[in-house]
Protein backbone atom coordinates (compact mmCIF):
# COMPACT_ATOMS: atom_id res chain seq x y z
CA UNK A 1 0.00 0.00 0.00
CA UNK A 2 1.60 3.16 -0.89
CA UNK A 3 1.42 6.50 1.54
CA UNK A 4 0.08 8.81 -1.71
CA UNK A 5 2.79 11.41 -1.76
CA UNK A 6 2.57 12.16 1.54
CA UNK A 7 5.72 12.76 3.97
CA UNK A 8 5.90 11.89 7.57
CA UNK A 9 7.81 12.42 10.50
CA UNK A 10 8.96 10.57 13.06
CA UNK A 11 10.33 11.43 16.11
CA UNK A 12 12.30 9.25 18.75
CA UNK A 13 12.27 10.74 22.55
CA UNK A 14 15.22 13.10 22.10
CA UNK A 15 13.06 15.24 19.63
CA UNK A 16 9.95 15.46 22.20
CA UNK A 17 11.38 18.95 23.16
CA UNK A 18 10.69 19.74 19.67
CA UNK A 19 7.60 18.39 19.06
CA UNK A 20 6.48 20.69 22.09
CA UNK A 21 7.87 23.28 21.25
CA UNK A 22 6.19 23.04 17.65
CA UNK A 23 2.95 24.02 19.34
CA UNK A 24 4.25 27.08 20.69
CA UNK A 25 3.25 30.26 18.44
CA UNK A 26 5.15 32.40 17.11
CA UNK A 27 5.18 35.31 19.61
CA UNK A 28 5.87 33.29 22.52
CA UNK A 29 9.12 32.07 20.76
CA UNK A 30 10.12 36.07 20.30
CA UNK A 31 8.99 36.85 23.86
CA UNK A 32 11.72 34.22 24.95
CA UNK A 33 14.75 35.34 22.83
CA UNK A 34 14.32 38.76 23.09
CA UNK A 35 16.69 39.47 25.50
CA UNK A 36 17.80 42.94 27.47
CA UNK A 37 21.16 43.43 29.20
CA UNK A 38 21.61 44.31 32.70
CA UNK A 39 23.89 46.86 32.02
CA UNK A 40 23.41 48.47 29.22
CA UNK A 41 19.78 48.22 28.21
CA UNK A 42 20.36 46.81 25.21
CA UNK A 43 17.66 44.28 23.35
CA UNK A 44 19.01 41.42 21.51
CA UNK A 45 17.54 38.73 19.69
CA UNK A 46 18.99 35.45 20.33
CA UNK A 47 17.45 32.59 18.63
CA UNK A 48 17.71 29.37 20.63
CA UNK A 49 18.00 31.33 23.69
CA UNK A 50 17.49 29.69 27.26
CA UNK A 51 17.23 29.44 30.56
CA UNK A 52 20.36 30.28 32.10
CA UNK A 53 22.87 30.53 28.76
CA UNK A 54 25.57 32.62 29.31
CA UNK A 55 25.76 35.84 27.25
CA UNK A 56 28.09 38.55 26.14
CA UNK A 57 26.34 41.96 25.09
CA UNK A 58 28.31 43.54 21.82
CA UNK A 59 27.56 46.58 22.60
CA UNK A 60 29.33 46.80 26.36
CA UNK A 61 30.79 43.73 26.70
CA UNK A 62 28.86 42.40 30.03
CA UNK A 63 28.82 39.03 30.77
CA UNK A 64 25.28 37.61 32.21
CA UNK A 65 23.12 34.60 32.59
CA UNK A 66 19.38 34.49 30.37
CA UNK A 67 17.23 35.20 32.10
CA UNK A 68 13.39 34.05 30.82
CA UNK A 69 10.67 36.49 31.65
CA UNK A 70 8.05 35.86 34.64
CA UNK A 71 4.00 35.43 34.09
CA UNK A 72 3.79 38.94 36.18
CA UNK A 73 6.80 40.79 34.07
CA UNK A 74 4.76 39.92 30.93
CA UNK A 75 1.35 40.90 32.31
CA UNK A 76 3.04 44.30 33.47
CA UNK A 77 4.33 45.12 30.02
CA UNK A 78 7.56 44.53 30.48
Amino acid sequence: MALGGKSYVVLTEGDTEKKVRASESWLEMLRRWIVECPSCSEVWLIVGARENDPYVCKTCGHGFSIRLPTEAADLNGR
